[in-house]
C-alpha cells in the first residue's frame, strides 16, 4: 500500500470565514463580547485546534440533529434561516410548526445543574434574543444537548444527549433583548 498525506484542507476552512455570513450586527458577537467581558480567562478569543475542532463538533452536532428531526417528523419543522431585529441578525437552529425554537449544543462542560447553572447563561440570552426575534408569543423553546463528557460523576462519564422545554415570560424576552441592544449601543455597533 502507498499513501500520501494531504494538506488540501484546514479546520479554520470548515469553518467557512465571514464572508459568508449576511453582513451586519449578529447576536452571537454581542453575547461573544459580553460573555469575554465578563469572564475573559474562560471565553478568550483565540481558537486552538482543540477548540476549533470542538466547534466544528458541534456543527456536525447540529447538522446532525437537524436532519434526524426531518426524518423523525417530517413537516414539522424547519431550519429557518436569518432573522433581523433593531439591526441585529440571528439563526435559530430549528423552528416547530407551531413556533417553538429549537436551540442545539454540542459542549464538553458536565451536564450537572443544566440548564439554570449560570454557566450556561450565555446560551439563554441566546435562546430569549431568538425567541425575541422571531415574535414569539409564547416564549417557548427547547435546548437539547449533547455532554461530551456526560455529568462528570466517573472518570470516563458517558455522553448524554438532554432537553429541555423552556418557559420564558415576556418581561425576560424584554429585558434580554434590551441588555443586548443596551450592549451592542455602547460598543458603538448600532
Amino acid at each position: 500500500m502507498k499513501f500520501e498525506p494531504l494538506d488540501d484542507i484546514s479546520l479554520e476552512d470548515l469553518l467557512g470565514s465571514d464572508d459568508e455570513r449576511s453582513p451586519g450586527l449578529h447576536q452571537s458577537t454581542i453575547i461573544k463580547d459580553i460573555c469575554q467581558t465578563l469572564d475573559p480567562k474562560r471565553f478568550s478569543g483565540s481558537w486552538d485546534n482543540e477548540g476549533l475542532t470542538r466547534m466544528i463538533g458541534g456543527m456536525v452536532y447540529e447538522d446532525i440533529l437537524g436532519c434526524a428531526l426531518v426524518r423523525r417528523f417530517p413537516g414539522q419543522g424547519e431550519k429557518p434561516g436569518e432573522f433581523t431585529k433593531d439591526g441585529i441578525t440571528g439563526s435559530p437552529d430549528w423552528l416547530t410548526d407551531d413556533w417553538v425554537l429549537e436551540e442545539y449544543k454540542a459542549t464538553d462542560m458536565s451536564s450537572r445543574n443544566c440548564p439554570d447553572d449560570p454557566k450556561f447563561q450565555h446560551w439563554m440570552w441566546q435562546i430569549k434574543g431568538y425567541l425575541h426575534m422571531i415574535g414569539s408569543q409564547t416564549g417557548h423553546a427547547r435546548l437539547r444537548v449533547l455532554f461530551g463528557r456526560g455529568d462528570y460523576s466517573e472518570f470516563f462519564s458517558p455522553k448524554q444527549l438532554l432537553s429541555w422545554d423552556l418557559h420564558f415570560s415576556a418581561r425576560e424576552l424584554h429585558e434580554n433583548w434590551a441588555m443586548l441592544v443596551g450592549h451592542a449601543r455602547r460598543r458603538g455597533w448600532l
